[in-house]
């Protein structure tokens, strides 16, 4: 099948990158409607309290600026725990370049994961792991709405769940990092693919 192979980060540019700008597009817009449905919410209170409580009004609007500002909470994560300098007021950190990911890429191909993998495959591995650990951050940015519900069933999730979306999705985005942290603590040098 012609244009599944991409070379020099052919792949990245023309598959990942689009699909990384339009989830966080899709955030901030889905942030932005949360918002005013929280806004919303705290009008509604004001005539039917028990219905429409503030706490779920006040949840609401925390998801919504949570999801507007998905960069700069990634951001504020990634140097809370990997002491980088990324810019806090930059709204492309969670842009992922050819050259970041490449570097990712070329590190692996001299790893144990190179040696039975083409770079081309690497490459799309390493897209696609990008893209799932976005999404499941900013899913757990998205789910931070239902942390004050009132009768949320387990399937709804709380705060717990939404924790464990925003840090698995930070560690997905940055399994390089990950596994060669997790390699060294565990003293298992294969675990590190870069």
């Amino acid at each position: 099948m012609p244009g599944l192979a991409f070379a020099n980060g052919d792949f990245v540019e023309r598959e990942v990158i689009p699909w990384n700008e339009l989830i966080v597009s899709a955030a901030a817009m889905v942030g932005v409607f949360m918002f005013i449905i929280g806004l919303y919410s705290v009008k509604q209170n004001a005539f039917s309290p028990q219905q429409n409580p503030l706490s779920s009004a006040f949840s609401k609007m925390f998801a919504g600026l949570a999801l507007i500002s998905a960069g700069p909470m990634y951001a504020f994560l990634n140097n809370s725990t990997m002491s980088d300098s990324l810019n806090v007021d930059d709204r492309s950190v969670l842009s992922v370049s050819s050259s970041t990911l490449m570097g990712d890429v070329s590190s692996s191909a001299n790893s144990w994961l190179g040696e039975h993998l083409p770079q081309a495959t690497i490459e799309a591995i390493m897209g696609f792991v990008y893209l799932a650990g976005l999404f499941a951050f900013i899913k757990g940015l998205y789910l931070l709405k239902n942390v004050a519900g009132q009768n949320q069933s387990q399937a709804e999730g709380g705060f717990g769940r939404s924790l464990t979306h925003i840090f698995g999705g930070f560690v997905t985005m940055n399994i390089t990092t990950f596994s060669c942290m997790i390699g060294g603590t565990l003293g298992i040098s294969m675990m590190c693919i870069a």
